[in-house]
């Protein structure tokens, strides 16, 4: 008849403190945290109202709201005058706009934090870069563009055509400049088009072109 088997020793106090303790660790672990979602409440509050995307290069209206500069200087363009109704209250207002530096910051600060996260900012961020590609004296021929100028018009058309001054080459930018400017200057309307219809010439070339139209 085999012996009886041994019992098995009991724990000893510190093995069992010590296997007490891991356990809690484990339990005290973070998990693994998922993307945060952004508040819609402040998507809302921070989109501009036109683009309905975050701007990047926000200017205050005189309706007190915040605006993507581009997006709003193309809805003055679209009325003539200097007051236009505008897009959120449709009151009338005067079209001059004020960049707001703490708006861009806040932003900013928001997307690099992931409090805002998501589609959003990532299309903050590629739009963001593109922005800061643009030379500073290209940003401004693009509001006088928008503003109206014929000679701006052109030279925007030639940026992105070329994919000069920072700007990426887009020949349907390029294009729709172009015709802007062919719609607007009733002399130099052929070299606006023929530019716009076959991208071909230099850039000097349709400068020069302009003004003599324009003698």
């Amino acid at each position: 008849m085999p012996p009886p088997a041994a019992p098995k020793a009991a724990p000893t106090p510190k093995a069992a403190t010590s296997t007490a303790l891991a356990g809690k660790k484990r339990s005290l672990e973070p998990k693994a945290a998922s993307a945060p979602a952004s508040d819609p409440a402040l998507l809302a509050e921070l989109k501009c109202p036109i683009s309905l995307e975050l701007p990047v290069d926000p200017v205050s209206a005189e309706d007190g709201r915040v605006y993507e500069r581009m997006s709003l200087l193309h809805f003055f363009s679209l009325t003539d005058g200097p007051k236009v109704k505008s897009p959120v209250t449709g009151v009338l207002m005067g079209k001059a706009v004020v960049s707001a530096f703490q708006m861009r910051n806040t932003i900013e600060r928001l997307v690099e934090s992931k409090v805002i996260a998501g589609p959003e900012a990532d299309r903050w961020k590629l739009a963001n870069e593109d922005f800061k590609a643009l030379s500073p004296e290209f940003r401004e021929t693009v509001v006088k563009a928008h503003q109206g100028d014929v000679r701006a018009m052109t030279i925007v058309g030639i940026a992105y055509r070329e994919g000069d001054q920072g700007a990426k080459p887009d020949r349907k930018e390029a294009q729709k400049w172009f015709f802007k400017a062919s719609m607007q200057d009733g002399v130099g309307a052929t070299t606006h088009r023929a530019v716009m219809l076959s991208g071909e010439g230099k850039d000097m070339d349709v400068l020069a072109a302009i003004e003599m139209t324009r003698a």
